[in-house]
């Protein structure tokens, strides 16, 4: 598994006192053979310190670091995603709903295949099944456009 950051361009670097001025860098990420899109916004007033290091980059039109690329790598790779599936649906009647008690059961159609998603966009598709006595889910495929 092999995966790839580079930096694509860095899009505008404005001088100014004002905070609301902002600094978008847009950055390819290649993780093995799918490649996402990723801009980065920071605030003028974070980027003041580097104004001297940041206008020679942008005289260049193009900046590549080895070592911000590794460090954006670990930083991303590391981020936790909150994703999240439907295990179950059923149907009731308005009237069993009023009915239910603590420990009453609701019988569940068994589902074997969920979606997962986070942020409303789809993730993959998996298998639900028990894996060491809990009730797991085994990836199928990916749906995340862009990823084969």
């Amino acid at each position: 598994e092999s995966t790839e950051i580079s930096r694509i361009s860095l899009e505008k670097i404005n001088h100014s006192v004002d905070d609301q001025v902002v600094v978008a860098c847009k950055y390819a990420l290649k993780i093995d053979d799918s490649e996402f899109n990723l801009e980065m916004i920071f605030s003028h007033s974070m980027l003041e310190p580097h104004q001297k290091v940041l206008q020679r980059i942008k005289q260049k039109g193009i900046a590549e670091s080895s070592e911000f690329s590794s460090a954006l790598k670990n930083e991303l790779m590391n981020c936790e995603i909150d994703m999240h599936a439907v295990l179950a649906e059923t149907k009731i009647t308005l009237a069993e709903l009023i009915e239910l008690k603590a420990g009453d059961f609701i019988p569940l159609r068994e589902i074997e295949n969920v979606s997962f998603k986070s942020n409303s966009a789809p993730l993959f598709d998996a298998r639900v099944g028990k894996f060491n006595g809990q009730v797991s889910a085994s990836f199928s495929r990916w749906t995340l456009q862009g990823v084969s």
